[in-house]
C-alpha cells in the first residue's frame, strides 16, 4: 500500500522575512518531507494564508519546498506576521497520499523612505519682491514643506532637507526644519520675473529620499520713484508766470504707474521765486525781481508722490502698507542767464608823453573799463599812431597802451603829437563815450650806430694798419639841442676771443671830428707785432662805441664784431737742426755699398701749408765729387730727400775707406720767386761690414697648428751676409693684415715668435694660439681673397764692426682652412598633446653652429636616442611627430639629435620635448540598461551612471540629461552619478 508522507516544518515552524525584500528572495530553510515509500516524488503547495493577502506575497517551490517572496509589497507597518497552511502530496499508487502543516512567517522591519504630504499646500509659496536674504516664504504651510517617515518612531530616523534644483540660485532651505527663505545673493524683482520653480529633496539617514516641486510667486510692492529735470534756465528779469518749458523726468520701477503729484517743499535762498505745477511738474516764475547780478542761481526742493499699487490684486503684497503711495524729494538748480550791456572807457587823462629812447613794450598810458556785466572779458583796439602803438589787456581788465615799434624818433617827428582812438568791446557791444588820446614824443640820448661786423686784413710778418683801415660810427644826436655831449664818440677794443687781451695785440688811432680827437667818427686799428698765418690766421675782437652822455641821459654803447684776417705770404723752407732731429747730421756709408744703397735722409720743412708754396724740392749743390771728372757719388730724391749711392768708380774707389763727403743740400719751395735754404750733411765712408740681406718669404700654416710648430726657417748663409763670423739676430718689427696698412689687432701680433737655432739660423714659430683661425673676422674685407694672410716684417741684424748692419724682409704667412666639427646646444621645445602626426615641434637649426663659414649642416635623430619611433627630424632641422602624443601617457621626452657638416664631422645634443596637457572629453559607458517596476516611487534611484576622464583621476564629472535625448526625458532626473525617477511611470 502507499504510505502517507510526513511534512517536516522545522522546530519551531517559523520563518523571518524583511519587508520590501526583492521578489524570489528565499525565506528560511525549505519545507522537508519524510516518506516510507522510497523513490516517490513529492509536490508542495500553499493551501491557505492568514490573513489572506499573504497568498499574494509568498510562493513555494513545488518540488523544492522552498518558500519565496512573491511581491515587494510586504510592509511591516501593515502586517507583522502571516500564517501559511502548506501541503505535500506524493505520487504513490493506487492513491496519492498527503500531509499538511502550518508555517508562521514573521515580517522584520526595514528602513522606509521619507515622503512629502499635504503636497498641494506645500508646493505653492509666495515672497515679496526686494525681500532681503533669509526672509521666509509664505503659503498655506507658511515657509515649510511637510514631510514624514514611518521609521521615525521605530528607528529614530532623522530627516534633512535640501534644494536639488534651485532656479537662479535664488532660494535656500533650513536643512532640519524644511523652511524655505531668500538666498543671500538673490535679487527678486516683480517687474523682471514673477514666478520661480524649485525642487526640494527630503532624505533619511540611510539616503532614501523623496522630491517635491515648489512654485514660488514673487508679489508686487510699491517702490519709490526717482525724479530729475534737465538743465533749467531763463533770462534775468523774466515776468511772473513765465514757464521754464521743461517737464520733469520720472522713473518708477512699478511699470505703468501714472498720476504723480508735484510740489515745492523748500530750497535755498529766495526759492519762493519759483513754483511748480502740481499735475505736470513744470516750473514757472512766481515773483518779480529776478536779477542775474544779485543772484544767478536758485536751488528748489521738489517732491513727487506716486499713486501706489492696487492692494486687491492677487499679484500684490499681502501686507497693505507695502502698496501705499511713496514720495521722493530732489534738489533742482535753476540758473539765470545774463543780459548784455555796453561797456564804457575810464580815462584819467587824454594826453600822454613817450620818450624816443623807450624800448618797444614800454607802457605809455593805462585805460580802465566800466561794465555792469560782472566778470566779462573785454577787448581793446587802437587806431592811429602810424602803427607805433599797441594795446594789451591785463588780468585786472585794465588796458595798457604800449610802444609797438622802434620808429619813434624825435628828430623826425618833432613836437607834433600822435592822435589815437581807443575802443573797448565786450564781444557784442562797444563803448559809446569818446576814446581819443594824444601821445607826444620827447627827445632822448640815442646810442651811436655802427655796422654789426667789420672784416679787416693784414699780411703775416707785417706790423702796420689793417685794410680797410678803419671802423666808422655815427650818432643822430651829433647836433642835439639838449647836450652836445650826446654826439661825442669814443672807441674801445674789448673781449678778445682767445686768452690774450686786445690791448696786447692792437692799438687804436682816432680820426674825424675835431683835431683834438673829440667827436671822432673813425678808428684805425694797428697790430703791435707781426702775426704768423700758420700759427693763427684769424683774430676776433669787439669794438665798443660810446657817446659822452651822462647820468639819466647816458645811452647804451654800441658794438661791432671786428674780424682781422692774417693774409698768408710765401715763406722760405728750412732744414731741421741737430736739435730738431735729435740725431746727428753725420751719416755713414760702407765702402762696399751697392748702387742705390740708402745712405742718409735730408729733412726740411716749409712754414706754408697747402698750395705750391708748401711743395719743397731737394738737390745736391756741392761736395759730391771725390775725383775730378766724376759725375757725383750720391743722388738725392727731390721729393723725399733720401740720399743714395748713385755712382761707383771701377773698384769702388770713390767710396774707399777712409773718406768723408761734405754734401751741400739745397731745398726750394714752389713760390715765384722760389725761396730756399741750404745745409751741409757729412757722409763718412766706413770700413766694410756687409749688410745682411734676405728676400721676402712666403709660408702656409694650418689653422689647427700647435704652439712650437715651425712656420719659416730663416738661414742667413754667406749669400745673405759675407761676414761669416757675424751672429745674426732676427726680430719682429711689425704685423699687418695683408694688403692693408692695418696693424694686426688684439692678440694676433703674438701668434708668431722667433726661436734661435744657431748663430746664423732662427725659426719663425707658432707662439700663441689665441687668434689663429681661418675664419678670423678681422679678415672679412681682405682684398687678397678668402684666405687670411699675415704680412710680418722682420729685422735682420748682425753684430759686425765697426757698426752693426741690418735690413728688413717680409714674411707672408697664409692660414689654411681645416675642417672643424659643428656644435649643437641643448634645447627645450613644447607641443600640445593630440597634435596630428607630422606636426612641427621646433627648429634646432638655431641651436647649431659651425666654425667653417658657409658649411652646410644636416640633422638626424641619433641612433642611440630613445623614442626614435615617436619623433623624426628633417634634414634642415625641424623636429616633427611620428605619432600622436598623449600627456597622460608621457609628458616628457629626451631625444638626441646629431648635426653633420659637409665633410661628415658631427656633434650630438639633447633636445627636451615637453608635452602640454589639453582638456579632453570624458568617455561615458554606453551599454548601461536599467529595469524598474511601474510601482517605483518618484525620486527613487534607478541606477548609477559610469564615465571616465583621462584628465581627472578622481572622476569629478557632472552628468546631465540632454533635452532631446529621448521623448521621455522629463520622467528622469540626475543627482550626482545617479539617475532618478522624476515622476511616476505606468507600464500600461
Amino acid at each position: 500500500t502507499n504510505d502517507p508522507p510526513t511534512i517536516i516544518l522545522g522546530d519551531p515552524p517559523k520563518r523571518n522575512v524583511t519587508e520590501r525584500s526583492d521578489e524570489n528572495t528565499k525565506i528560511g530553510q525549505p519545507i522537508g518531507v519524510s516518506d516510507p515509500d522510497k523513490l516517490q516524488e513529492h509536490f508542495f503547495k500553499i493551501e491557505s494564508c492568514h490573513p489572506a493577502a499573504g497568498c499574494d506575497l509568498f510562493t513555494i517551490g513545488g518540488c523544492s519546498g522552498q518558500i519565496y517572496v512573491a511581491s515587494t509589497a510586504i510592509n511591516y507597518n501593515e502586517q507583522q506576521q502571516y500564517n501559511l497552511t502548506i501541503s505535500v502530496v506524493d505520487d504513490g499508487h493506487p492513491d496519492a497520499m498527503s500531509d499538511s502543516g502550518n508555517v508562521t512567517i514573521n515580517v522584520l522591519n526595514a528602513n522606509d523612505p521619507p515622503f512629502f504630504y499635504d503636497i498641494e499646500s506645500s508646493s505653492v509659496k509666495y515672497i515679496d519682491e526686494n525681500s532681503p536674504a533669509d526672509t521666509p516664504l509664505t503659503g498655506l504651510n507658511g515657509s515649510f514643506v511637510l514631510a514624514d517617515d514611518d521609521d521615525i518612531l521605530h528607528f529614530n530616523d532623522i530627516l534633512t532637507y535640501s534644494i536639488s534644483r534651485n532656479d537662479a540660485n535664488a532660494f535656500q532651505i533650513n536643512a532640519f526644519t524644511g523652511s524655505i527663505s531668500v538666498a543671500a545673493k538673490a535679487r527678486l524683482d516683480f517687474e523682471t520675473r514673477q514666478e520661480y520653480s524649485i525642487s526640494v529633496m527630503v532624505t533619511d539617514l540611510e539616503g532614501l529620499f523623496d522630491v517635491i516641486d515648489v512654485r514660488i510667486y514673487v508679489l508686487n510692492v510699491n517702490e519709490e520713484p526717482s525724479l530729475r529735470y534737465d538743465y533749467l534756465s531763463l533770462p534775468e528779469n523774466s515776468e511772473v508766470g513765465t514757464s521754464l518749458s521743461v517737464l520733469p523726468k520720472v522713473s518708477d520701477p512699478d511699470v505703468g504707474s501714472s498720476g504723480y503729484q508735484y510740489g515745492v517743499v523748500g530750497g535755498g535762498e529766495n526759492y519762493q521765486m519759483f513754483t511748480v505745477n502740481s499735475a505736470t511738474g513744470e516750473f514757472s516764475v512766481a515773483m518779480e525781481g529776478l536779477n542775474f547780478e544779485s543772484q544767478s542761481e536758485f536751488t528748489v526742493l521738489v517732491q513727487v508722490t506716486d499713486p501706489g499699487i492696487d492692494k486687491e490684486l492677487d499679484s500684490s503684497s499681502r501686507e497693505e502698507y507695502k502698496c501705499e503711495p511713496l514720495s521722493v524729494t530732489t534738489s533742482v538748480v535753476i540758473k539765470l542767464t545774463d543780459v548784455n550791456e555796453a561797456p564804457s572807457l575810464v580815462l584819467e587823462s587824454t594826453s600822454f608823453t613817450a620818450s624816443e629812447g623807450d624800448e618797444p613794450g614800454t607802457v605809455v598810458a593805462t585805460i580802465g573799463v566800466a561794465d555792469e556785466d560782472i566778470g566779462q572779458t573785454h577787448e581793446f583796439s587802437v587806431e592811429g599812431g602810424g602803427g607805433n602803438f599797441g594795446v594789451t589787456v591785463g588780468d585786472d581788465n585794465i588796458a595798457s597802451i604800449y610802444i609797438a615799434s622802434t620808429s619813434l624818433d624825435f628828430e623826425t617827428r618833432g613836437s607834433t603829437p600822435y592822435t589815437l582812438t581807443v575802443t573797448v568791446s565786450d564781444g557784442e557791444l562797444e563803448n559809446e563815450n569818446d576814446g581819443t588820446i594824444t601821445i607826444t614824443v620827447s627827445d632822448a640820448n640815442e646810442s651811436p650806430k655802427v655796422l654789426p661786423e667789420y672784416v679787416l686784413h693784414i699780411p703775416e710778418n707785417y706790423v702796420g694798419t689793417t685794410h680797410p683801415m678803419y671802423v666808422k660810427a655815427t650818432d643822430e644826436d651829433v647836433n642835439s639841442e639838449v647836450s652836445p655831449d650826446w654826439g661825442r664818440l669814443s672807441f674801445t677794443l674789448v673781449d678778445m676771443y682767445n686768452d690774450e687781451l686786445p690791448e696786447q695785440l692792437f692799438t687804436i688811432d682816432l680820426a674825424g671830428g675835431t683835431s683834438s680827437g673829440q667827436n671822432a667818427t673813425h678808428a684805425f686799428i694797428t697790430n703791435k707785432e707781426a702775426f704768423d698765418y700758420e700759427e693763427n690766421s684769424i683774430y676776433q675782437t669787439r669794438m665798443l662805441v660810446t657817446d659822452a652822455g651822462a647820468g639819466s641821459h647816458k645811452s647804451l654803447p654800441s658794438s661791432a664784431i671786428v674780424v682781422v684776417y692774417v693774409d698768408d705770404v710765401n715763406e722760405a723752407p728750412y732744414f731741421l737742426t741737430n736739435d730738431d732731429l735729435e740725431d746727428s747730421t753725420v751719416f755713414y756709408v760702407s765702402e762696399d755699398a751697392a748702387l742705390g744703397t740708402t745712405v742718409a735722409n735730408a729733412v726740411a720743412l716749409d712754414p706754408d701749408t697747402g698750395g705750391d708754396w708748401s711743395v719743397i724740392t731737394y738737390s745736391i749743390t756741392g761736395g759730391n765729387v771725390r775725383f775730378e771728372g766724376d759725375p757725383g757719388s750720391f743722388a738725392i730724391d727731390p721729393q723725399s730727400g733720401v740720399i743714395t749711392v748713385d755712382f761707383l768708380k771701377e773698384g769702388g774707389t770713390n767710396l774707399e775707406y777712409p773718406y768723408t763727403y761734405e754734401l751741400d743740400i739745397t731745398v726750394e719751395d714752389g713760390g715765384i720767386p722760389k725761396l730756399s735754404d741750404t745745409t751741409t750733411i757729412s757722409i763718412e765712408v766706413t770700413n766694410t761690414n756687409d749688410t745682411p740681406l734676405l728676400p721676402n718669404m712666403k709660408a702656409e700654416i694650418n689653422e689647427d697648428a700647435v704652439e712650437g710648430d715651425v712656420v719659416i726657417t730663416v738661414n742667413c748663409d754667406e749669400s745673405c751676409d759675407r761676414d761669416s763670423s757675424n751672429t745674426i739676430t732676427v726680430t719682429m718689427g711689425g704685423c699687418y693684415l695683408n694688403g692693408t696698412t692695418t696693424p694686426c689687432p688684439g692678440y694676433r701680433s703674438e701668434i708668431f715668435g722667433v726661436e734661435r737655432v744657431d748663430s746664423r739660423t732662427s725659426n719663425i714659430v707658432i707662439a700663441d694660439l689665441k687668434a689663429l683661425d681661418f675664419e678670423d673676422a678681422a679678415f672679412e674685407n681682405n682684398p687678397w681673397g678668402s684666405k687670411p694672410v699675415y704680412d710680418l716684417i722682420y729685422t735682420l741684424k748682425d753684430d759686425g764692426l765697426p757698426l752693426p748692419m741690418q735690413s728688413i724682409f717680409h714674411a707672408k704667412v697664409t692660414v689654411r682652412d681645416v675642417d672643424e666639427a659643428p656644435s649643437i646646444q641643448t634645447g627645450t621645445f613644447f607641443i600640445a598633446e593630440n597634435r596630428e602626426i607630422g606636426a612641427v615641434i621646433g627648429d634646432v637649426n638655431e641651436l647649431a653652429s659651425d666654425p667653417d663659414y658657409g658649411d652646410t649642416l644636416t640633422f638626424s635623430i641619433s641612433d642611440s636616442s630613445l623614442y626614435k619611433d615617436s619623433f623624426d627630424i628633417t634634414s634642415f632641422g625641424a623636429i616633427v611627430t611620428k605619432e600622436v602624443l598623449d600627456y597622460e601617457t608621457r609628458s616628457f621626452y629626451n631625444i638626441k639629435v646629431t648635426v653633420t657638416d659637409s665633410t661628415g664631422l658631427t656633434d650630438e645634443g639633447d633636445m627636451i620635448i615637453r608635452v602640454s596637457d589639453v582638456n579632453e572629453a570624458p568617455q561615458m559607458q554606453t551599454d548601461l540598461s536599467f529595469e524598474v517596476p511601474e510601482t517605483l516611487a518618484a525620486g527613487s534611484s534607478i541606477g548609477r551612471l559610469a564615465a571616465t576622464d583621462v584628465d581627472d583621476s578622481s572622476n569629478n564629472l557632472i552628468f546631465g540629461i540632454l533635452p532631446d535625448a529621448t521623448l521621455n526625458s522629463d520622467y528622469f532626473a540626475i543627482s550626482g552619478d545617479r539617475i532618478l525617477l522624476a515622476k511616476p511611470i505606468d507600464y500600461e
